[in-house]
């Protein structure tokens, strides 16, 4: 019985899949998204436009669409027995409301495939309607405490998602902000609700913002604007017609295609707005540390604290101040060092260094399809977190997919004042005709060298005629970085052919990215002697397979003395030269007693 009614829902997500993807309308993916909870059809610039404008919420199946299934459901159960007295004999018509309510939104949660917050919303709706039957006053906060717990209790580990805290959090400050708003009075008017509408998506915006900033580190400034236009068109509109073709598609086609059409025009009226919201000066997002997340929750428990407004606003005053001082001192580095962040981009390479000012990527990562690469998934939100609103020069040491894959998503997302890269006989990578035309433009060429804050730059490789070297792999872009105490090299994917060549012109090295991901090709035991690294970083999967590094090169790396960390192992990985005998790593700053780590490359 069990498996003939899980096939029973996949048969029915599979036929409304198949019903909505033979419309002819523009917005399948979000529709997709919104009738059945599955986002794979999403198109990249959707989820960008999105993001840009802190909206990616309302493509997330959540309480608010199934308390809206529940709600609608409920009113027609509660009219229907109210006009069938044998029912009412029975069974009081609020209960058939509640029963009726019940059994939609759990159909609607089977139907969108039991997500964090599905079942977070499926569990206070069910506490609502037990209280309702029983004629209990639970209330919402005892409501939101159950589901708490029961998803904890269901899914422990549940507490890591970010959006674990984002969901509960910000049903939590909704609550907080229906218990202040019930203090007050002379909400009847539609002045005063479209005032108190606007009270409370700034309040919630300004309220989620810690969170954001904690789990997802970034927050788009337009973010309270675009949600307090998108919202109610979504909640309103949207929603209600995408409910009603999944309830219709099978029993009246016609009618769930119209309803399914008009949700597909105002969809398209609210993208045409996001996007332009999205262009405003003020649309890119911002990224804070903790301290500046705590000082906002700070002033916001303030603002919600039952004392005067002259009160209040001393005891805002001392978090405003903080963050103002705290914000312009962003970790600064001194001139002349710099620092290194060898990003987790699996079997490919990604390395952002940064000066004082400036910031150069060394590759982007790979590419795995026209909807995911690492440069868009990892690259570019890594680079905000690290300070950098985009980049000073991007650097493509090859076109191989594993370097080159996200390079167009980066450049899209941050731009750059300058693209160096491989000249290859195979011409350029397709970044597209407007990379060109807004960005100079070079070929690697041994001997170019420039000055950033204080620390030297130079390309070592290739020569201006590369007929002698037949891979692409030899034809990579070797850059070496050096202040006036010490030198790292990133030497992409050269061989041990191409090490001999360039050998007599790396000084000794702090800091080596091991070439080709650690091959056998590469690290020859002439070049480890003459360059004397103290650290190899390994950009390299867990468990790939080509076996990277390979076993051979780790006992070379450490015969000559040098310490050995691997993303696959680390995680993303940060060297400062203002510190460089330390290296700080993203699973062991985060380390948990189920995480192990293996001390091995």
């Amino acid at each position: 019985m069990e498996r003939r009614g899980g096939n029973s829902i996949e048969n029915a997500r599979q036929r409304l899949r198949g019903f909505i993807a033979s419309l002819d309308v523009r917005n399948q993916g979000p529709i997709l998204a919104l009738s059945m909870g599955d986002a794979s059809a999403m198109q990249r610039d959707e989820w960008r436009l999105l993001r840009a404008t802190g909206t990616v919420h309302l493509m997330v199946i959540s309480g608010l669409h199934l308390g809206l299934v529940a709600f609608y459901a409920g009113f027609i159960g509660l009219s229907v027995a109210r006009l069938m007295p044998p029912l009412c004999l029975a069974l009081p018509a609020q209960v058939w409301g509640v029963l009726v309510g019940l059994a939609a939104a759990l159909l609607f949660a089977m139907l969108c495939g039991w997500s964090l917050p599905v079942k977070r919303a499926f569990i206070m709706i069910c506490c609502a309607g037990v209280a309702l039957i029983w004629r209990r006053p639970l209330g919402l906060a005892n409501a939101w405490l159950v589901a708490l717990i029961l998803v904890l209790a269901m899914n422990p580990f549940a507490s890591l998602a970010p959006g674990f805290w984002l969901s509960f959090g910000a049903v939590g400050l909704l609550m907080l902000m229906g218990w202040n708003a019930s203090k007050s009075v002379g909400v009847a008017s539609i002045a005063c609700k479209a005032k108190q509408l606007v009270r409370t998506q700034c309040l919630l915006s300004l309220g989620m913002s810690p969170l954001l900033l904690i789990t997802v580190s970034e927050m788009p400034l337009v973010s309270p604007l675009a949600n307090l236009l998108a919202v109610p068109v979504t909640t309103l509109m949207i929603v209600p017609l995408v409910l009603i073709a999944d309830l219709l598609f099978v029993p009246t086609p016609a009618i769930a295609a119209f309803s399914l059409t008009l949700a597909d025009m105002v969809f398209s009226a609210q993208a045409s707005m996001l996007a332009y919201l999205a262009t405003w000066p003020s649309a890119p997002a911002v990224t804070m540390n903790p301290l500046i997340a705590g000082v906002c929750l700070a002033s916001l428990l303030c603002v919600f604290m039952p004392v005067t407004m002259l009160l209040r606003a001393l005891l805002i005053a001392p978090g405003l101040i903080l963050a103002i001082l705290v914000m312009p001192f962003s970790a600064k580095l001194p001139h002349g060092e710099f620092e290194l962040r060898l990003f987790d981009v699996g079997q490919g390479l990604a390395v952002l260094v940064q000066t004082r000012h400036k910031a150069l990527l060394f590759d982007a990562g790979a590419s795995f399809s026209e909807d995911f690469d690492f440069g868009d998934a990892v690259v570019v939100p890594q680079v905000r977190l690290a300070g950098a609103r985009s980049l000073d020069r991007m650097v493509i040491s090859h076109w191989d997919l594993d370097h080159a894959g996200g390079a167009a998503s980066v450049f899209e997302s941050l731009g750059a004042t300058s693209l160096m890269a491989a000249a290859d006989d195979q011409a350029v990578f397709p970044l597209g005709d407007a990379v060109f035309g807004a960005t100079q433009f070079d070929a690697c060429r041994a001997g170019q060298r420039w000055l950033w804050d204080g620390v030297w730059f130079t390309v070592l490789h290739p020569p201006p005629t590369t007929a002698r070297w037949a891979s692409t792999n030899d034809r990579s872009c070797v850059l070496l970085i050096e202040n006036d105490r010490l030198a790292v090299l990133l030497p992409a994917d050269i061989s041990q052919a191409v090490e001999f060549e360039i050998m007599g012109d790396v000084p000794k090295l702090k800091l080596l990215v091991a070439a080709h991901h650690g091959s056998r090709s590469s690290s020859s035991m002439s070049f480890l002697r003459r360059t004397r690294p103290d650290i190899v970083l390994v950009s390299a999967g867990f468990d790939n397979r080509f076996g990277h590094p390979h076993p051979d090169r780790v006992k070379a790396w450490r015969a000559v003395g040098a310490e050995v960390y691997g993303t696959a192992q680390f995680g993303a990985l940060h060297w400062r030269s203002i510190n460089p005998d330390t290296i700080e790593s993203a699973r062991s700053a985060r380390r948990a007693f189920w995480r192990l780590i293996r001390q091995d490359a």
